[in-house]
């Protein structure tokens, strides 16, 4: 039979087309018992209505009130927290599976590997079929074609194994958006999963810009400031804050760009998140090495 895979779609509700379009491109991917988990995250908001999806995933779904907007980790969390499956896939409410095998391959690859830690599919622009630098997740978005494995996953497109997820205790909610694939990689990398880039599972997803949140840049350096002090030995976290910030200097166009990214490195020193508990300091020295020796030294 093989392993069992559970999704997990997140909405904010508001774009309701859209979200059926996603849910209805699991119905070929679902075995009988398996789940799709939908987290209403926001207030007040309401499921689409049966008659609107394919049979296979009415019967499968499971709507979830998250009763405000708990960001994207900490939705994903919900979900996550509702399965027992062996794998939980993610699926962003504006994407859509186009691979006609996924689940089988999801099945086939988890199967074979049982160190496996995730899975990051293909991300394609439905109108001009490219994929964006960085929804491929190696340094400088390199290798588009090429299967192998890597040091982070695409959130919203993705299969992760169950296993792995709860024994590192999930997304750390508090980063609420950016960066948080990366600190869950990163701290189940240095417990000795791994994690594979499949270029050919497809989803389509808009090409849009990550500046289109209001707070982007400052909320991505913070993060970013948070993901090295908790998974990076100290002098290996300064190093790669150094790099980073003179890459967003660079790249900032305006004074309030460089004034975010000031924000976010003194609110990254000055708050911690809580939660999950972060590594120890020899398995940060060890995430440094499994990070290196998968092609992303910690300073990239």
């Amino acid at each position: 039979m093989g392993p069992t895979i559970d999704w997990v779609v997140l909405t904010t509700g508001d774009r309701d087309d859209d979200l059926v379009a996603a849910l209805n491109s699991l119905a070929t991917h679902l075995r009988p018992g398996e789940r799709v988990h939908l987290v209403l995250n926001g207030a007040g908001l309401t499921p689409p209505g049966p008659l609107r999806l394919e049979h296979a995933v009415a019967d499968a779904l499971h709507v979830i009130h998250a009763g405000e907007n708990l960001g994207i980790p900490g939705g994903r969390n919900v979900g996550a927290a509702a399965s027992e499956a062996d794998v939980v896939a993610f699926l962003d409410d504006d994407a859509v599976v186009r691979s006609d095998d996924m689940g089988r391959q999801l099945r086939d690859r988890f199967a074979a590997d049982a160190r496996l830690g995730g899975v990051s599919f293909r991300i394609v622009d439905p109108n001009s079929g490219a994929t964006a630098q960085r929804h491929v997740p190696r340094p400088g978005g390199a290798g588009l074609e090429r299967e192998g494995e890597v040091t982070s996953f695409l959130g919203g497109a993705s299969a992760l194994s169950g296993p792995m997820f709860r024994s590192v205790g999930g997304y750390c909610a508090e980063f609420f958006y950016a960066h948080e694939e990366s600190d869950l990689a990163w701290r189940a990398v240095g417990s000795g999963w791994r994690f594979t880039y499949a270029p050919s599972l497809v989803v389509t997803h808009p090409m849009l810009p990550t500046t289109r949140h209001r707070g982007a840049i400052e909320r991505s350096m913070r993060n970013r400031v948070w993901l090295v002090r908790r998974n990076l030995p100290l002098s290996v976290a300064m190093l790669h804050l150094m790099v980073w910030t003179a890459i967003g200097v660079a790249r900032s166009r305006s004074v309030g760009g460089l004034v975010s990214i000031a924000g976010g490195l003194r609110a990254g020193w000055s708050e911690a998140p809580h939660s999950p508990h972060p590594p120890s300091c020899a398995q940060r020295w060890r995430t440094v090495w499994r990070l290196t020796r998968a092609g992303r030294p910690p300073i990239l």
